[in-house]
C-alpha cells in the first residue's frame, strides 16, 4: 500500500504548469508554512501532506538522513531545491521532491 501511495505520488500531475499536483501549485503553500504565514491553509495542509508522504517512504525514494528528519528543516530542504530550478515548476511535486530529498540525503553506495 506504501508502495501504491508514494507510486501515485511520484507519477500524478502532468507538465501543465499550474496542475494541481504540479509543483508550480504546491510550492507556495510551502512557503507560506516557512514564513509563518497562515493566510494560505488548504495550500499548507496540501504541501505539509505532500512532504509527509515523502518523510514516510525515503527508504522508497532512495534518500537516506543522517537522523530522523524534521518537517521544517526538510520543507527548507525542498523549498531551496525546488526555487533554484523554477524551469521546472511543471513538473510533480513527489517526484521533484523525491529528488531533492535524494540529492540533500545521498544513500551510501551499496558494498562500501
Amino acid at each position: 500500500m506504501r508502495a501504491l501511495l508514494l507510486a501515485l505520488l511520484l507519477v500524478s500531475g502532468g507538465a501543465a504548469a499550474q496542475g494541481p499536483d504540479s509543483t508550480a501549485a504546491i510550492l507556495p503553500g510551502c512557503r507560506a508554512h516557512l514564513e509563518g504565514r497562515h493566510d494560505r491553509l488548504e495550500a499548507e495542509g496540501i504541501c505539509l501532506g505532500r512532504l509527509a508522504v515523502l518523510l514516510s517512504n525515503l527508504d522508497l525514494i532512495g534518500a537516506c538522513p543522517p537522523a530522523r528528519p524534521e518537517i521544517r528543516p526538510t520543507l527548507r530542504i525542498l523549498v531551496d531545491y525546488m526555487e533554484k530550478r523554477p524551469e521546472r515548476w511543471g513538473e510533480p511535486f513527489g517526484r521533484f521532491g523525491a529528488e531533492a530529498l535524494r540529492a540533500a540525503w545521498p544513500c551510501p553506495a551499496a558494498g562500501r
